[in-house]
């Protein structure tokens, strides 16, 4: 069995959003000060690295992270790559990659739990500085991805929405047909094809997001 580990590391100063802040780190005991243990304290955003967002992030009324099934976030996974040639991913990149294709006995492929890997991967993922250019979703797209039966949604950077769109149209046609969104993923050396993932969210409860330990692994 192959396991590929597709988080981020969570550190001070790691790829953030711009308005987000960056991880920090204190300790409460060091064995160097000669207190009896390491034990350190964190301060993140609960969208900090890869991260699970919940309906309620920008649903009104919608589930909590807390109040979704567990099994969505374990399961056979789909990873399909976008040409670097595309800068954003609109219907007709979804359409062109014929997602509901039978394969070659005839059945139909498993959608509901999908990750995109594009661009994002080879110029931007790797590097602590935000760029604002990074390939995410239009509005179609999520809608179109929406009506494949996806239910589970990824992408290799922070977020499935197009910098400066201060509407945030596509989390709000994933979110409000319940999608669950799995953002930030280090997918640099993953291959497209067919997994099996986990991506298991801290339980925060009442909480909108969390960070994710996300994994994909061959049998």
């Amino acid at each position: 069995m192959t396991l590929y580990d597709i988080s981020m590391r969570l550190h001070p100063g790691m790829l953030g959003w711009p308005s987000g802040g960056s991880p920090e780190q204190s300790w409460e005991e060091r064995l160097d000060r000669g207190q009896v243990s390491n034990a350190s304290s964190w301060r993140l955003s609960s969208h900090a690295g890869t991260h699970v967002d919940a309906p309620a992030h920008f649903i009104q009324g919608g589930a909590l992270l807390s109040e979704v099934p567990l099994d969505l976030f374990v399961g056979p996974c789909t990873v399909v790559e976008v040409a670097d040639e595309f800068e954003r991913i609109d219907c007709g990149v979804v359409e062109s990659l014929a997602l509901a294709r039978p394969d070659a006995r005839g059945a139909k492929p498993d959608l509901a739990r999908l990750i995109f890997k594009t661009s994002n991967s080879r110029r931007r993922i790797g590097r602590n500085a935000f760029d604002p250019s990074f390939v995410a979703f239009m509005p179609d797209a999520a809608k179109a991805l929406v009506g494949l039966g996806v239910r589970l949604l990824g992408i290799d950077y922070l977020s499935v929405d197009l910098f400066g769109n201060d509407s945030y149209p596509a989390h709000r046609a994933l979110l409000g047909a319940g999608v669950a969104i799995l953002e930030c993923l280090d997918l640099r050396a993953v291959a497209p094809g067919r997994y099996q993932l986990a991506c298991l969210p801290l339980r925060l409860e009442g909480s909108e997001a969390a960070p994710a330990r996300a994994i994909l692994w061959t049998n």
